[in-house]
């Protein structure tokens, strides 16, 4: 259905390069003419009998960002929780993203996707990934006389060495055992018969066969 407006109730068409208005359904970027009606609605196309999409207008919106991502960059900051996948977990090192405003020099944490997204498209702005290790033991330990650094003296160095990059971000970042796991021991006293048995199948196959033999007897 085209939409009337009668001549003279709308503005001369202008354009935008795409950094001013999104289309109300599709919420996508628009770029290209614009009339504006006496009700103050937009609309696409350089007259009414176009039928262009209607628009919304964005306020101060930085050029070119997609709009779901102008909201979650906004959105992230205290909220973003990073969650390591299981192959990460297995390696024992998960990524850490992090973005950077030059202007304000406010920091958000994100996931691998929206940064790349962010890292396209933002301009004006530091970004740095990390390897962030997750395998404990997270404090220093002692391994007879050898010493080994833990996962929480690792983290630390990286994110004093980004500093140099990213200032501010050791005050952003401030907890080194974030995400470490510790290693599950099996403690002496916790060990059984059964547990040697189901450690060493072979041992417990052999044994199985002993005792048939000398039920045969």
């Amino acid at each position: 259905m085209k939409r009337y407006i009668p001549k003279g109730s709308y503005r001369k068409a202008k354009a935008t390069t795409g950094d001013e208005f999104v289309e109300l359904v599709s919420r996508e970027w628009y770029k290209g003419f614009y009339i504006q009606d006496f009700k103050g609605n937009f609309y696409g196309g350089k007259t009414p009998g176009e039928n262009g999409p209607e628009l919304e207008k964005i306020p101060n919106a930085p050029l070119g960002i997609p709009l779901g991502l102008l909201a979650l960059t906004g959105l992230l900051a205290g909220f973003f929780k990073k969650k390591p996948t299981q192959s990460e977990k297995e390696k024992g090192v998960t990524k850490r993203n992090f973005i950077q405003d030059k202007n304000n020099s406010k920091i958000i944490e994100t996931d691998p996707d929206t940064y790349q997204q962010a890292k396209e498209t933002l301009v004006n702005n530091v970004f740095a990934e990390v390897d962030w290790i997750i395998q404990g033991p997270a404090e220093d330990k002692m391994f007879g006389k050898y010493p080994y650094e833990g996962a929480e003296s690792k983290n630390r160095k990286t994110i004093q060495a980004l500093e140099k990059t990213m200032p501010g971000i050791s005050t952003f970042v401030t907890d080194y055992k974030y995400l470490v796991e510790e290693p599950v021991t099996v403690q002496p006293q916790d060990l059984t018969s059964q547990t040697f048995a189901e450690q060493d199948p072979v041992t417990k196959l052999e044994n199985d066969r002993k005792a048939n033999f000398d039920t045969r007897k």
